[in-house]
């Protein structure tokens, strides 16, 4: 039996949490294969420097995980760094996109990752300052515990 009551988490934020944890995993395997094909990016002179694309994805891959935990542990600071990150991700991936792909059917597409990055932006907003999420970011207090 535990100590604690169970912590009543909305399914949303839930929901966000796992989203934004698979967005680690996604960059943390886009690393492992940008540093398993290394040489062979760099032989043929890609722009951006693939060194690059791999320093961003390790950066990102933290980053989505420590976010992620965040949430799940109720980090105040998870909220305006939930909306900033989803919207600087989408920035990076849609300059990726516009400004380094070759291929002119690919780059039609960003109209498509455009709708999806809103959606997705206004998914994390709702989910963390949504009608009845607002009680999930407080700390819950030990029973007996005083209030300051």
């Amino acid at each position: 039996m535990a100590a604690y009551p169970k912590a009543n988490r909305p399914r949303r934020v839930t929901i966000t949490a796992l989203g934004v944890f698979l967005l680690g995993v996604w960059n943390g395997w886009r690393a492992v294969t940008l540093a398993q094909q290394n040489e062979l990016l760099l032989g043929l002179a890609l722009r951006p420097d693939p060194r690059v694309r791999l320093a961003l994805a390790l950066m990102w891959a933290v980053f989505f995980c420590t976010l992620a935990i965040g949430i799940v542990r109720r980090q105040r600071w998870t909220r305006p760094a939930g909306l900033v990150s989803i919207l600087l991700y989408a920035l990076y991936n849609l300059i990726l996109l516009v400004g380094f792909v070759q291929s002119a059917v690919v780059r039609q597409a960003w109209p498509a990752w455009l709708l999806l990055y809103v959606a997705a932006l206004l998914f994390v907003a709702w989910s963390f300052y949504g009608p009845g999420s607002g009680t999930y970011w407080q700390k819950p207090t030990r029973p007996g515990a005083s209030v300051d």
